[in-house]
């Protein structure tokens, strides 16, 4: 949520409350509210997984208020150092919401304990570590940095020289009939946000697959089948072969801090589409008595939803696959196979130490739901039903996507039903825009992309939230590799060539990144001034601001605003109401009226509306800076936007209500940033049980 107390915030200093969300003062008794401060409703959002220590948070109390005093929350007899303002350490009891935070019993760190409101994220203190002196000559092996600089821009307009080198990370594409099959491997022990980036601490590709040509005279046979499984085993075990000694012995590394530390690599996630999952796994896919890759499930039981089964081992697979070996006879080992479902090749995942292949498939959102399930499937039928009813039923549906509010970050198509779509991304958008509804159907719902969606929550359970291994951020790739097979290769061999570019790619990325070391090393201030700019203050930003208003409009009066809404009864007596409202607001915030007197807007007056809010704030789920947009706009491409708000009323109390109108009016020399919301503040009578049992509240508006 956004705080709009940053003493940087273009609203004025009359913003003082503290609160991760506020609103000041209401002075209206029915109708919209005048508030002066406003965040996005439901935008917090999954935090990333890459916190440096265990953060346990103590459990709430479901029926206490986070501020009953009356209810403190858990209380533990074992009192805990907390940090103060000089980081020295204190004893206290738990609170409601603290935090605390446990290190490795080894680090000799204690145990420390914070509130929920001091905890925040910042660099480790510089006793602990002293950055290392940056290279002198970053751009080695190129002789300048200007040389390195000539060789980059080179290769970006794709001519053709072999020292040029560029910044372009590429991951599997498809491109007119040519097919690559690159390996593309990310550091799960890295933040979320900074493994599915490109470039430093990105994905990168570490080996390229052969494809294996279909043969007619082979296809569908078992033998064809068992050599594509052994081409693909072998080249991975290629590309596995460099890390598998170190699997099993670890390998020592010198982290910043100069502590030596003892690595093990294993493999803890694979992201792929069903038919990799069955090649990783060995199985036989669709036409298998157990054609799932993770579990043991009936190949006639696939829309079963409701019953769990054993799952897939490593073990397992690899004892059965040892019996069959004793079998004197291929027959005899085939219909041992065919009974659990395995391919008669050697797994190369078994050379890698506590890698289970079966535990590390994971379920990938773009591959399984809107690639698949969602495009092949359920739209499919969803059309079929649609198309068998009247025209004004197809017309009623594009109606309705027209209709849907525009978002951040997501498509907005206004024709769906008569259009082919080949974009997953698009196909993920309309999937959120749709609301189920029960149809018959006679298809037959008994195929395997349906039910590996059972396996959602085991995966998350094991490794995190989706974004973990989501396949996105490799598709998001697909770009600068057929750039790169267009303009940088012959088109034959093109993975010797990809491959090639790829690692000046990786050179580059690597003379980059020193270089920006070497600059801002240049640039830095001496030892003290730097740790108490960039310790104590750690989130800067060049452009750095909490909210900003955007989108503005000319200023007009108040005798032609209140015509031109005269449909909404929000601004009746619009003047009036302001009027009322700024003289209970200013000299509850200790802010002097204009010559002492009482406010008195006249029509002749003008405002300035803005139609756009930019907020920077702090998240509360994983204390980054996120951004949230709000619009009060009545043509937003086309269509009127107006988002919802989350309302702080009192210390105790925040409401939900509606942005209406932003504005900016002059009060004697001072301007104030102001809103007006419609709030969602009418009583609702008991929560029921299933409101409850889902943590759902209901709002409704005043009239």
């Amino acid at each position: 949520m956004s705080d709009l107390t940053d003493p940087t915030s273009d609203f004025i200093s009359y913003l003082r409350t503290p609160g991760p969300f506020k609103v000041e003062h209401s002075c209206l008794q029915s109708g919209c509210d005048f508030h002066t401060g406003l965040t996005a409703a439901g935008h917090v959002g999954p935090g990333s997984n890459g916190t440096a220590v265990n953060a346990v948070v103590v459990q709430r109390d479901p029926s206490a208020s986070s501020h009953d005093v009356n209810n403190p929350g858990p209380y533990f007899d074992e009192q805990l150092a907390i940090p103060d303002d000089d980081r020295d350490l204190q004893h206290r009891e738990h609170q409601l919401d603290d935090i605390k935070v446990k290190h490795h019993t080894k680090s000799g760190i204690p145990t420390k304990v914070f509130a929920f409101s001091d905890f925040t994220r910042h660099p480790a203190h510089h006793s602990l570590w002293t950055a290392p002196e940056p290279n002198t000559k970053p751009w080695c092996p190129f002789r300048s940095h200007l040389e390195f600089n000539i060789a980059k821009i080179t290769l970006e307009a794709a001519i053709m020289t072999r020292r040029t080198i560029s910044l372009i990370y590429t991951t599997t594409a498809h491109f007119g009939t040519a097919k690559g099959y690159p390996v593309v491997v990310h550091l799960a022990n890295l933040p979320t946000h900074i493994h599915n980036s490109q470039g430093m601490g990105g994905g990168y590709i570490v080996g390229w697959l052969p494809v294996v040509k279909e043969d007619k005279a082979h296809a569908g046979k078992l033998a064809w089948a068992n050599f594509k499984a052994t081409v693909w085993h072998k080249s991975f075990e290629r590309i596995l072969s460099s890390l598998t000694a170190k699997t099993k012995t670890g390998q020592w590394l010198e982290c910043l801090d100069v502590v030596q530390c003892w690595f093990f690599l294993l493999i803890l996630i694979l992201s792929s589409d069903f038919e990799e999952q069955s090649t990783m796994a060995l199985t036989r896919g669709v036409r298998a008595l157990w054609p799932c890759p993770v579990c043991l499930i009936p190949h006639n039981k696939l829309s079963d939803m409701l019953h769990h089964y054993p799952h897939h081992t490593s073990c397992d697979s690899q004892a059965i696959l040892a019996t069959t070996q004793e079998r004197e006879t291929t027959e005899e080992r085939e219909e041992v196979l065919k009974e659990y479902g395995l391919h008669d090749v050697l797994n190369s995942f078994s050379t890698v130490s506590s890698t289970g292949v079966h535990h590390a498939l994971s379920w990938d959102k773009l591959h399984f739901h809107p690639g698949s399930l969602w495009s092949d499937h359920l739209w499919v039928e969803l059309q079929k039903y649609i198309n068998g009813l009247r025209q004004e039923k197809m017309s009623q549906v594009d109606k309705s996507y027209q209709a849907f509010p525009h978002w951040q970050d997501q498509k907005h198509p206004n024709q769906v039903m008569n259009i082919s779509f080949t974009d997953n991304s698009m196909h993920e958008d309309i999937s959120k825009q749709y609301i189920n509804k029960m149809v018959k159907s006679d298809k037959n719902w008994n195929f395997p992309k349906l039910h590996m969606g059972l396996h959602i929550f085991d995966d998350v359970k094991a490794k995190g939230a989706t974004h973990n291994y989501n396949t996105k951020p490799n598709k998001n790739m697909h770009g600068s590799l057929k750039d790169l097979y267009l303009l940088r290769t012959n088109f034959h061999d093109i993975a010797e060539q990809t491959l090639c570019i790829n690692t000046w790619q990786v050179a580059a990325d690597h003379i980059h990144r020193r270089l920006f070391e070497f600059d801002d090393h240049q640039c830095q201030l001496d030892e003290e001034d730097f740790f108490a700019t960039v310790v104590e203050h750690p989130v800067l930003m060049s452009n750095s601001f909490h909210v900003k208003l955007g989108s503005k409009q000319p200023p007009l009066t108040f005798d032609v605003i209140q015509p031109a809404h005269q449909a909404d009864q929000a601004f009746i007596n619009f003047c009036v109401k302001l009027n009322d409202f700024l003289n209970v607001l200013l000299p509850s915030l200790s802010i002097l009226l204009p010559e002492g007197k009482h406010i008195h807007l006249r029509g002749t007056d003008e405002i300035t509306e803005h139609r756009f809010i930019h907020i920077n704030y702090e998240s509360m789920v994983n204390w980054h800076q996120h951004t949230d947009y709000l619009h009060s706009n009545p043509h937003f491409f086309g269509s009127p936007c107006f988002n919802c708000i989350f309302i702080r009323l009192t210390e105790n109390k925040v409401i939900l209500g509606w942005l209406v109108f932003c504005f900016k009016c002059l009060v004697g020399n001072n301007t104030f940033p102001l809103a007006l919301v419609h709030p969602f503040d009418v009583p609702t009578g008991l929560r029921t049980q299933k409101d409850k049992d889902l943590n759902l509240f209901r709002v409704c508006a005043r009239p």
